[in-house]
């Protein structure tokens, strides 16, 4: 491992005074160290909702390189139904009374549908007044496919579980019916009369129908507690996969079809943040 020196020399020190290094307020650093913030989408808004800034980020997630976004409306980012509902306009209007955090569907350049974390701020002036907006937007994709994995899986369990109490009580129910035809059965053995083997023998065939019946009561019930049980499973293995940290099964295309999350172009992930 090598080990890096700085000299007293070339060291920058913070102000006494708390305020921002002199090198923090340089418009080139101040780029570089937002296009180094790959994980989240970072663009400014005017106040009419067009992109004038984003992030290397921004072109990561969402697909866009610098150059296609700058001067398109953040409407871009919303699936056909949001924009014609005008969901984009009451984010801003949210916006303006303070910084808006919601989660929701948000769709790429390619079509894709991703599950976002957006948090939208207001932007001052000196004197005070809203000049802009500032639009955070992180993917949570993989955790929400994982939460409603695990909603489908507690379903899933609840729903074998009503079945299996069913079965019980079906179960319960059948074999004391033929508990009690059994017990008539038998009496009515007990009262036949010798001569009377026809009869005895027919009684004789319907007790042991009951039984062929019983056993195959309990085989429904184990084959169904059986197969119950495999599926439950299965879907537990799915979802350790999922936690281990296996890809996303694939982002959402906003007309409802699977594809592959979208990559940035290659200007776009090597852009400066611009305003």
């Amino acid at each position: 491992w090598s080990t890096l020196t700085i000299s007293e020399s070339d060291a920058v020190d913070t102000p006494a005074d708390g305020s921002r290094p002199a090198w923090f307020s340089s418009e080139h650093n101040i780029r570089l160290f937002l296009d180094s913030i790959v994980d989240y989408s970072i663009c400014i808004l005017d106040l009419r909702g067009r992109v004038v800034g984003w992030n290397a980020g921004g072109s990561a997630i969402n697909g866009y390189s610098e150059s296609e976004i700058l001067g398109q409306h953040f409407s871009v980012f919303f699936a056909q139904e949001d924009v014609k509902s005008a969901e984009p306009d009451r984010e801003l209007l949210g916006a303006v009374k303070g910084r808006l955090q919601l989660e929701a569907w948000r769709v790429r350049k390619d079509g894709t549908r991703f599950w976002a974390d957006v948090t939208i701020a207001p932007m001052e002036d000196a004197g005070g007044a809203i000049c802009g907006f500032v639009k955070v937007t992180r993917d949570l994709t993989n955790r929400h496919e994982r939460e409603e994995e695990r909603v489908r899986l507690a379903k899933t369990e609840e729903i074998f579980r009503l079945q299996k109490d069913f079965l019980d009580r079906a179960k319960s129910g059948v074999e004391s019916i033929l508990l009690s035809l059994r017990v008539h059965l038998q009496s009515l053995l007990g009262a036949t009369k010798d001569g009377e083997e026809e009869i005895r023998a027919k009684i004789k065939m319907l007790d042991w129908g009951l039984d062929r019946m019983a056993e195959s009561v309990q085989r429904v019930v184990k084959l169904s507690e059986d197969t119950s049980h495999r599926l439950l499973a299965e879907m537990r293995a799915v979802q350790r996969e999922d936690f281990s940290g296996r890809p996303s099964r694939g982002a959402r295309r906003s007309d409802g079809e699977e594809g592959a999350s979208s990559e940035a172009d290659a200007d776009g992930r090597t852009s400066g943040f611009r305003t």
